[in-house]
């Protein structure tokens, strides 16, 4: 693929755009219809995610939707109502969402598409993690930089 084509030329401009690189299979970011590019993002988060979304992961991810609510940091009982009124998710758990899964995406994309092998890989200490499980540091914006950091530095090699 040439790099012309991975560029956006919105008004006249000519800006890289990772989201117009085709994959051969949809990445997890995908599947859930989440986009990468920011502004995009931004956009689909202040109108509100759909709720189904924790669905949709938790069918990938071979988990519940509670697990996959807990994972992002939604309150179970907050889950459930939402659920139940089918409405959007705050902007806040929307964010939460989209960063989350941001991460996931990458494990999944490090382990060969396997979710079912990069969810056990994030609940086994890593010794770049000073000892924690992956899981346990999704609750922070700090803790999900140092997976994305920790999946970089494993996919190219660098000894950690």
């Amino acid at each position: 693929m040439s790099m012309t084509s991975a560029l956006n030329h919105t008004r006249g401009a000519r800006v890289f755009d990772p989201s117009l690189i085709p994959h051969a299979d949809p990445s997890f970011m995908d599947q859930m219809g989440l986009p990468r590019n920011r502004l995009q993002a931004h956009k689909l988060i202040t109108e509100g995610i759909d709720v189904g979304i924790v669905v949709r992961a938790a069918t990938i991810l071979k988990a519940t939707p509670i697990d996959v609510a807990q994972m992002v940091s939604i309150d179970r009982n907050t889950y459930r109502r939402r659920e139940k009124s089918g409405s959007q998710l705050s902007v806040d758990q929307g964010a939460r969402i989209y960063q989350v899964f941001e991460v996931l995406d990458a494990v999944i994309h490090l382990f060969g598409g396997d979710p079912e092998v990069a969810m056990q890989w994030m609940y086994q200490p890593a010794l770049a993690l000073d000892g924690a499980q992956p899981i346990e540091m999704l609750s922070t914006p700090a803790g999900c930089d140092a997976i994305l950091t920790l999946t970089g530095r494993l996919e190219h090699g660098v000894i950690v």
